[in-house]
């Protein structure tokens, strides 16, 4: 908590409102961390602003606070406009000092910024309400998709070993040793709940550090209360609170939503018997999540969803028992056993997750609700007359289109007929559709070049956008209602599948038809997986199927393993579980002592394959 005077802090606010101010900012919001004010500038009618302070025990280095914020929210904005959005209500803007800096910096040290107040917006700490939540969900998944194609590994990480929950238990180790409140005799009945589920924090650091889950720009405090709707539709207007913005995962983000705000009680709920997972609220978030992001995530991110949500209870359930242990010196606190109070309730809120597990799975793998199912073809060349005649007539009706080719320009020294976007624009527009505006667009192309077809496509100024896939993330057009793949044998499955997320975001049925003349088994197959499987987690099991996981003792990437009892494309169920199975073996017998015979086998099967896992 700030010491300053009231006045002191009307001065903080005066640098950001170079024409004064008409009243003293007032305390605002109420989050855990950070000191918050509401101001209004003069000669700005119905305009306010926010203070906040940046709290250096939780941020040591606010530079690099801010410099994520203004990167991130630049990129937003770009986005943003892109989209066809309003970049004033849908991000943050983050607002100058009379010197043009970004921050200002008080008496004590400590950093100051400033923001626009996003008129007729209103966020909810706590919502049982499904609409609600699952508008929470769409915040959050557009904010991922915006920034799919950011450098992740370029912003600065704010709070080091944030979300690595092997480290969190290292702390609670060093807590329940120092025992500087002198607490831990009277909570050893949570602290051995909490050490029980040790073995099981390393899931997503593991994933991460092999490769099997990709680094992406995450929020890191998805709380319902850091997204604003609009007052007026209820829907999701933009995602606010962004001092944690780093590098991290997918499951981290998704967890901590899910942790808060699927919860059947509040996270400071005394009567335990009331903190259960309400699996109707689990439901909406990922609904309306996955409806944004779904087909930006690999199959591995998918799976790792409702891992996030356990593992970021199990988290924050550590992280409050921690600070109770060292004495309330992170979170802010309404009494002495406030993050006692806390850290029962996440773990009670853990239990109640494993109970459940089948149904958090389950739920992931189903097409979001709020799309209509895209109907995909598979067609040789042969049909183009046909597709070029329903693509017109799509046109007629008022849709808009992409078209998506292997190739920028014509290559003569390959030997297949690959289509190159230059040349099948021109042609599409002088043979095909000379009453209809196409245009191209490509991955060589300046930045204002590509931003000024997007915005035009966007706005529909343009029927036809024929491209590489430099538009299979990040673009929303819901008016375009038809995808044309050509030589859809050069795409991957993942590919394919996020291509064709790029329509059905309207409320008109929309179509996907790939061509190609390839007659290949292993492309038919291909091909006919697109055609039948709509979601995203069922085709990352398909491709599963077709191209096996690859060793789990290895570095191959494909091909099947040996399970000899399961089968990975038969028996994802009876594998995850196995999963739980070995989980909760591990919970009470960490080290195998009870068991023998498999310690033993587990020792020779790290043993054999010694070699390849260094």
């Amino acid at each position: 908590m700030s010491n300053l005077s009231p006045e002191e802090i009307g001065q903080l606010a005066l640098r950001f409102a170079p024409e004064g101010m008409l009243e003293a900012p007032v305390p605002f919001g109420g989050g855990h961390i950070n000191d918050t004010y509401l101001f209004s500038p003069a000669g700005e009618k119905g305009v306010r602003y926010v203070l906040q302070r940046i709290n250096r025990t939780a941020f040591p280095h606010p530079e690099d606070v801010m410099d994520n914020m203004l990167r991130v929210t630049q990129h937003l904005r770009e986005q943003i406009v892109l989209r066809g959005g309003d970049p004033q209500r849908e991000t943050l803007r983050l607002l100058r000092t009379q010197d043009g800096l970004f921050f200002a910096v008080d008496r004590n040290g400590d950093y100051w910024r400033s923001y626009s107040f996003v008129s007729d917006s209103v966020s909810y700490d706590r919502s049982g309400d499904e609409r609600i939540f699952r508008e929470s969900g769409r915040a959050f998944g557009r904010f991922l998709s915006m920034l799919d194609g950011f450098d992740a590994a370029s912003l600065h990480e704010t709070i080091g070993r944030f979300h690595d929950t092997p480290h969190r238990f290292a702390a609670l180790h060093e807590a329940v040793s120092r025992d500087a409140a002198g607490r831990a005799g009277g909570v050893r009945d949570l602290i051995d709940l909490a050490l029980s589920y040790e073995p099981f924090s390393s899931t997503l650091v593991d994933a991460l550090a092999c490769g099997r889950l990709p680094l992406r720009v995450t929020h890191n405090d998805t709380k319902l209360n850091n997204v604003l709707l609009d007052e007026r539709t209820g829907r999701a207007l933009c995602v606010i609170d962004l001092d944690t913005v780093m590098p991290g995962l997918c499951a981290y983000d998704f967890g901590d939503a899910i942790r808060y705000g699927a919860s059947t009680a509040a996270e400071d709920e005394r009567d335990l018997g009331r903190v259960r997972l309400s699996l109707p609220l689990y439901r909406a978030y990922a609904e309306g999540y996955l409806s944004e992001v779904g087909d930006v995530l690999t199959g591995e991110e998918l799976r790792s969803l409702p891992v996030g949500a356990k593992m970021m209870t199990l988290e924050t359930g550590v992280r409050f028992l921690t600070d109770y242990l060292d004495g309330d010196v992170y979170f802010k606190v309404a009494c002495p056993d406030h993050n006692l109070v806390r850290a029962r309730t996440q773990l009670k809120l853990l239990q109640d997750m494993d109970a459940h597990w089948n149904e958090m799975v389950s739920v992931i793998g189903e097409l979001p609700p709020g799309r209509r199912s895209i109907e995909t073809y598979a067609v040789p060349s042969s049909y183009h007359e046909r597709i070029y005649a329903f693509l017109e007539k799509q046109l007629a009706e008022g849709r808009q289109a992409y078209i998506v080719c292997p190739m920028v320009e014509e290559n003569g020294e390959l030997p297949d007929e690959r289509k190159a976007v230059t040349a099948y624009a021109e042609k599409l527009q002088k043979e095909v559709l000379p009453n209809r505006t196409v245009r191209f667009l490509h991955g060589k192309m300046k930045a204002k070049e590509k931003e000024t077809v997007m915005r035009a496509f966007a706005a529909g100024e343009i029927d036809v956008l024929v491209s590489t896939t430099v538009v299979e993330v990040g673009v929303d057009v819901p008016n375009a209602s038809v995808m044309l793949i050509e030589n859809a044998e050069c795409f991957g499955l993942s590919q394919l599948h996020q291509l064709r997320g790029r329509v059905g975001r309207g409320p008109w049925q929309s179509y996907c038809i790939l061509v190609s003349d390839n007659r290949g088994e292993d492309n038919k197959t291909r091909l006919d997986v697109m055609r039948r499987t709509q979601s995203g987690f069922a085709l990352a099991e398909e491709d599963l199927k077709l191209r096996g996981p690859g060793d789990f003792f290895g570095a191959r990437q494909h091909g099947l393993p040996t399970l000899r009892v399961a089968d990975f494309a038969c028996d994802m169920e009876l594998l995850y579980e196995a999963q739980g199975a070995a989980e909760a073996l591990l919970a009470l017998d960490p080290r195998l002592e009870g068991h023998p015979a498999l310690h033993a086998r587990v020792r020779e099967l790290f043993d054999l394959n010694a070699e390849a896992l260094n």
